[in-house]
């Protein structure tokens, strides 16, 4: 014996004349999950990007609010860490890539949704947030966010 196999089952594997079980599209199990892999990665880093650009695009709106920290930073951050996750989900398919971009869009629909329906006010280095309306960009933020954290939901 040399190998993992021994020779009589190894010989008895490879002359099997029975097919290989495959779901109706041809591929097996294993196919078929790494085409499900592919398209989750595919839809997590685009939905990051879309929330990363977003966030770039609207960052220079938001620039002028003074104090410490303004808006425009907040929002580049927003944009850089969305950015960032995009790029490390598309590259490789670890689970902690996935974790990161969950938080994420975890962390921009609690803020959007926050800064719209309270106003805290300015919160130590942090100014109001409060935006009481609805506008194409931050609706498709949200919901871009919306569907990351479902689809996160969905593969746990």
């Amino acid at each position: 014996m040399t190998g993992p196999l021994s020779r009589p089952r190894a010989r008895r594997l490879a002359s099997d004349p029975r097919p290989a079980r495959t779901g109706r599209s041809g591929l097996g199990s294993v196919g078929r999950r790494r085409w499900a892999l592919l398209a989750a990665r595919i839809v997590v880093a685009a939905g990051l990007a879309i929330d990363g650009y977003v966030h770039l695009n609207l960052a220079s709106t938001y620039a002028e609010g003074g104090g410490v920290v303004s808006e425009g930073l907040l929002f580049r951050a927003e944009a850089a860490a969305a950015l960032m996750a995009a790029i490390a989900v598309s590259v490789t398919s670890r689970r902690f890539c996935y974790l990161a971009g969950s938080a994420v869009a975890v962390n921009a629909l609690a803020v959007t949704l926050v800064s719209r329906y309270a106003d805290l006010g300015a919160i130590g280095p942090f100014p109001d947030l409060y935006d009481p309306v609805w506008f194409p960009e931050k609706l498709l933020a949200a919901l871009s966010a919306v569907l990351l954290c479902r689809r996160r939901e969905e593969r746990s």
